[in-house]
């Protein structure tokens, strides 16, 4: 029975996934450690299926954490974000042919919005997702339009996209946003991936907040690690 029981379990498992670990440190661009984040990362052959995202402070305590399900869309997950030094949450769903955006703070008021899928409209670690997809069909200083959406703001917004550089097998990826207004407010991000598709580093905003309640703005270096 025991044997049979084994068999089954087997059999049921998705033998098909596999997992991956990121470590990565956040530092601000003088230099100083802000946070660290730990990935892991379910595949389906190629395909990213799961995220779950630790943020651990300088402590080694943790204080934020995100989970990303791809199941309805590789490029708009399913997603909750838990911030647990303010209570925040940040949740995302696709519901038909909207993308359902809600968040909770503190006090346990809710807000939602339903907004329009579109082409080339991504959320949170869908940009992974994306990059990976489209990473050998950029060429150098191209641009595409990409409508980004923003969880805390409950909207998207509109980036260019363009591949930069490359520099032997490092290709370096910049987003930046297109609204005059918000220009003010946020600089570009840029990506460095190499070319199997894994993320090496980020440099920009972050969707960590600093104590007075501003997105970070942190360098992030990333490495594959055995296991947390």
């Amino acid at each position: 029975m025991n044997k049979l029981f084994c068999l089954l379990i087997f059999i049921s498992a998705p033998v098909w996934a596999s997992v991956e670990y990121i470590s990565g440190e956040a530092k601000s661009r003088a230099g100083e450690l802000k946070y660290k984040e730990q990935h892991t990362m379910t595949f389906d052959g190629q395909d990213l299926k799961r995220v779950e995202t630790k943020y651990i402070n300088t402590k080694g305590e943790e204080f934020a954490s995100l989970i990303s399900i791809f199941e309805s869309s590789p490029l708009l997950p399913t997603s909750e974000f838990i911030d647990k030094r303010t209570g925040n949450i940040e949740k995302t769903e696709v519901v038909g042919d909207r993308y359902k955006v809600t968040t909770i703070d503190a006090k346990g008021k809710s807000k939602s919005e339903e907004l329009q899928i579109d082409k080339n409209m991504l959320c949170g670690q869908g940009y992974h997702n994306y990059i990976r997809a489209n990473l050998n069909t950029f060429k150098i200083n191209e641009v595409r339009e990409i409508k980004f959406i923003i969880p805390s703001r409950r909207d998207y917004f509109s980036f260019d996209l363009a591949l930069l550089k490359q520099e032997g097998k490092i290709k370096t990826f910049r987003l930046a946003i297109t609204n005059w207004l918000l220009k003010m407010f946020a600089d570009s991000i840029e990506v460095d991936y190499d070319n199997a598709g894994n993320l090496l580093a980020y440099r920009g905003l972050s969707n960590i907040q600093d104590s007075d309640g501003n997105n970070m703005d942190v360098i992030i270096t990333l490495t594959k690690v055995e296991g947390f």
